[in-house]
């Protein structure tokens, strides 16, 4: 065994590099695999963040005295984060006589610099 080992020593020696190569190649894939699994793993998370950071406003109108045709508006964040400058625009633009004849849009009764997570806002007329 030894003598032919001492014959073929060069050849073995080739062949297990050979081996190794392939062996480090195959664990350089896998390890490229993982770090591209751990990336979208992270993207996800941040998007997800984002998504519950993010501010989801509606605007509420419920009647205030319908021989007037009045009514109260608010504006409600359900989301997770503040909104920053808020204004509410009505397009078309509603009159609003008892100001001279100005319009809502004029008025910018609905707008708040910022408004809290869970808050709401109303008219300052």
């Amino acid at each position: 065994m030894l003598d032919w080992l001492n014959a073929n020593g060069a050849t073995v020696q080739a062949v297990t590099t050979v081996i190794l190569v392939a062996v480090t190649g195959f664990y350089a894939w896998q390890t490229q695999k993982q770090a591209r699994a751990a990336r979208a793993t992270i993207d996800e998370m941040v998007r997800m963040r984002e998504a519950q950071a993010r501010a989801h406003l509606a605007i509420e109108i419920w009647p205030w005295d319908r021989r007037y045709k009045l009514f109260d508006l608010a504006i409600r964040n359900y989301g997770g984060g503040p909104a920053r400058d808020v204004r509410v625009v009505f397009d078309p633009d509603i009159r609003y006589p008892q100001y001279a004849g100005g319009t809502m849009n004029e008025l910018e009764i609905m707008s708040c610099p910022i408004l809290g997570s869970g808050r709401f806002t109303t008219p300052t007329i």
